[in-house]
């Protein structure tokens, strides 16, 4: 099963509390502030944010983010500006103990790679 470098990094107490939809995992609040600061200790880019909550039959979708920056310095640079907007857009979801976030990411050669496909 293909996983990305971001899954890869993610704690198996942050992969056991979070939800298993699809090939992504919805991470719970507040755990998802943890994975966004091992995203960004990582040198991986959270490019956007989905929340979600919790209801009788699995998720429901309640917001995207919806964020774009350019990768137009260095890759340090831009992991942080979007790393910094995903905590914020987390922020103003009104995030409670229902919340499940999908976030979705990249590391440099996972994005280099996303751009030439």
């Amino acid at each position: 099963m293909f996983q990305t470098q971001f899954e890869n990094c993610l704690p198996l107490e942050i992969l056991e509390k979070s939800v298993k939809s699809g090939n992504e995992y919805a991470i719970p609040y507040p755990e998802v502030l943890d994975a966004v600061q091992i995203a960004t200790k990582e040198g991986i880019a959270v490019l956007d944010v989905e929340t979600f909550n919790v209801v009788e039959n699995g998720l429901q979708c309640v917001g995207f983010g919806g964020h774009r920056f350019e990768l137009g310095g260095d890759w340090v640079s831009f992991v942080q500006a979007n790393n910094d907007q995903a905590l914020r857009e987390i922020a103003k979801s009104d995030p409670h103990a229902g919340s499940r976030f999908i976030l979705t990411t990249a590391s440099k050669s996972e994005f280099e790679e996303l751009g030439s496909a």
